[in-house]
């Protein structure tokens, strides 16, 4: 029960990083409607990307490395550690210890600092992953609210929803 209750602490506390960051980044003196309808249809030309689809790429980076600085990565690191002790207990036909006796666990052997053990290998994967994930997601939220027949059908917030889940199979793609 509690790897599973701080597996959610992990994604709730990522989300929350990042709704608050982007709601920051967000606030450039437009409203996300008139952003998101004076853009116009997505044009891609081979010379260069439109410019919203380079700064989505830099946010993507900054919120996932934020993110993963911020407290995802120690999480990531205490939640791998459970796992790990409850593998080696079940090979060694042993009872696990908690999550708690985990996290003592790790501060005795390493310290603060081993939190963020593997820190610029996660900052190399969050640069590309964020990346992706975010400009992926725009780019396919604004080409379907480009469409009247889907914005007619749909509501935002299936669209973001529909737009979320491509960003994310973009990510799981080039992640892969």
């Amino acid at each position: 029960m509690t790897f599973v209750l701080s597996r959610r602490c992990i994604y709730f506390q990522q989300w929350m990083v990042v709704s608050v960051a982007m709601f920051l980044l967000s606030r450039g003196g437009r409203s996300p409607t008139a952003a998101s309808s004076s853009l116009g249809p997505i044009c891609v030309s081979a010379s260069a990307p439109p410019a919203s689809v380079v700064r989505n790429l830099a946010r993507g980076s900054a919120l996932k490395m934020m993110a993963d600085l911020s407290g995802g990565l120690p999480m990531e690191v205490w939640k791998s550690s459970v796992v790990l002790e409850h593998i080696r207990a079940q090979q060694q036909k042993r009872k696990a210890e908690s999550s708690k006796k985990v996290l003592q666990n790790l501060f005795q052997e390493r310290g603060i600092q081993g939190m963020w053990t593997g820190c610029s290998a996660r900052m190399v994967e969050g640069f590309f992953s964020g990346a992706v994930l975010l400009a992926g997601k725009e780019t396919l939220r604004r080409s379907l609210m480009a469409s009247p027949l889907v914005t007619k059908t749909l509501s935002p917030a299936v669209i973001g929803f529909v737009a979320g889940a491509g960003g994310g199979a973009a990510q799981a793609l080039v992640m892969a």
